[in-house]
């Protein structure tokens, strides 16, 4: 009876869901202790508890059900004045195991222990009844969780590759989807290189003179460079034969270098296959390259969690259950935080099968649907994204932006939509901006494949997202999943704007796919 009440409190006191999830997030040191029996437990579909054996359900009571630790600590004899919860769940382990030792059982101290729980008000079923001649020893087992969890970032098996690349390394790229968590790791590693006492050098999209001066012949530090979205966000947006010589220089002089300077990229997967046809990246005899989208399912699940927390979105969230059948099929042309990201703000929306097999074009077309039946909406989060930031402090709204998406548009109009558009932007109280890149680029498309003038868009966008989307609709390239393809005659009315813009910021375009189109 004393054991079958011991599978009595884990029943109890964890739910099924509960514990199924602690045993995914914690199945690698399930696997190392129970071994063949874990894949037994994790791949069956309902949970029968009376097939696990005492050693497991101590395990679980212990690691996983949130019950105070015994005063002397899991695996020791607890005092006599301890007659807690834990305290008497000890004292069944050690009953157990001095009964398999010697066929001996002390009833009395068994009775004490059942009466304490009958006192607390817990079931006690007299016609429960476990053999012990059937059960193993049972002893105290720390499970450790898969990843480690710090400042609120799950610390992924390809964060520590990263962190142990750099060990050995000047220069680590990471490389993969769009979404895939590259910026979030750049982070979490720069933040440890500080912690470290090294200066950190955040650059974007790519180095220059100025760069190579400063941090390379004039240092004497410990420094960790840092470029994330090396060659543009959304798309490549460089070209130039001039931009990779100096990228090529800079990186070979850092290889070169005898002063302590490391150097962290992040680069997306469509950016890299879109250049490599002409130009190539850092050499691999003294480059590592880290594949930033290889994510178990645990991890996927453990980040999921992390940002249902950080959400606060008061609809009903997706059951992890599913969400892990859901996670077995995603895309990998999009990254799967990005993936999870989306189905924790908004389940009902991006919670579902078709989403995860096709992210991006399942939110390019939600957002149609949103241009039709919500126009207001729409417009509002395209002025914040081309406005990068939107604040609310301010009386008006950039003329030049609002007019070219909308003139009918107005601070309040923007303003009154903020709480329904909370799964695509950040709102932090006075400025508000787009949530993730990837939502930028699939407002970009919608209004592109469904303006009517959609080149008016073109005056209100920085001009990095234009080099870095708009391609000539040419037969001969393949483009990127991202790319908005242009037709001759869009080209032909954009031209003049376009012109602008490169003028305007000084923007070199050699060699840019839109080059020859524009003359």
């Amino acid at each position: 009876m004393l054991g079958g009440c011991m599978r009595f409190q884990l029943v109890k006191l964890s739910k099924v869901k509960n514990l199924r999830f602690h045993m995914v997030t914690h199945s690698e040191s399930l696997k190392l202790h129970f071994k063949g029996n874990v894949d037994r437990m994790m791949n069956s579909g309902t949970v029968d508890w009376t097939t696990f054996n005492l050693d497991t359900v101590y395990t679980f009571l212990t690691n996983f059900c949130g019950i105070t630790c015994p005063d002397r600590g899991w695996g020791y004899k607890p005092t006599d004045g301890d007659i807690s919860e834990g305290a008497d769940i000890e004292r069944t382990r050690i009953l157990v195991n001095e009964y398999l030792d010697n066929k001996r059982f002390k009833v009395e101290e068994a009775d004490k222990i059942l009466e304490r729980w009958r006192l607390v008000k817990k079931e006690v079923d007299i016609h429960y009844i476990i053999d012990f001649d059937h059960e193993t020893e049972i002893n105290y087992k720390k499970l450790n969780p898969n990843n480690a969890v710090e400042h609120g970032i799950v610390v992924t098996r390809v964060i520590a590759n990263i962190l142990e690349k750099l060990k050995s390394k000047k220069i680590v790229t990471c490389r993969g989807a769009i979404g895939c968590g590259k910026t979030t790791a750049l982070e979490y590693v720069a933040r440890k290189y500080g912690d470290d006492g090294w200066r950190i050098k955040w650059i974007k999209e790519s180095m220059d003179e100025s760069l190579f001066n400063n941090v390379i012949e004039n240092n004497t530090e410990k420094i960790i460079i840092c470029c994330d979205n090396l060659f543009g966000s959304v798309g490549c947006q460089v070209f130039s034969d001039k931009m990779f010589d100096n990228f090529h220089y800079f990186m070979h002089s850092i290889h070169k270098s005898k002063n302590n300077i490391k150097v962290l990229l992040g680069i997306h997967e469509h950016v890299i296959k879109e250049i490599s046809s002409k130009h190539s990246l850092v050499s691999q005899d003294y480059n590592a390259f880290v594949d930033m989208d290889s994510l178990s399912q645990s991890e996927a699940l453990l980040i999921y969690i992390k940002q249902q927390e950080k959400s606060n979105i008061k609809e009903e969230c997706l059951p992890f259950e599913d969400f892990l059948k859901l996670n077995e099929n995603r895309s990998g042309n999009v990254g799967a935080p990005f993936q999870t990201l989306m189905i924790s703000l908004a389940p009902g929306v991006f919670g579902t099968r078709a989403f995860c097999n096709r992210p991006f074009q399942l939110l390019t077309e939600h957002f149609s649907e949103l241009l039709y039946r919500k126009e207001e909406m729409f417009f509002s989060l395209l002025y914040v994204m081309c406005g990068v930031v939107f604040d609310k402090r301010g009386d008006e709204l950039k003329s030049g932006i609002a007019n070219a998406i909308n003139p009918c548009l107005d601070k309040n109009t923007i303003e009154y939509y903020l709480p329904e558009s909370r799964p695509y932007i950040q709102n932090d109280g006075d400025t508000v901006k787009i949530r993730h890149e990837v939502i930028s680029i699939a407002l970009f498309h919608t209004f592109m494949m469904e303006s009517e003038k959609s080149w008016s868009i073109f005056l209100a966008c920085d001009i990095r997202q234009i080099l870095g989307l708009l391609r000539p609709d040419d037969q001969h390239n393949k483009l990127h999943q991202f790319a908005v393809p242009l037709s001759r005659e869009t080209l032909h009315g954009a031209k003049t704007i376009i012109k602008a813009k490169f003028f305007q910021n000084e923007v070199d375009i050699r060699g840019h796919p839109l080059l020859e189109h524009l003359r």
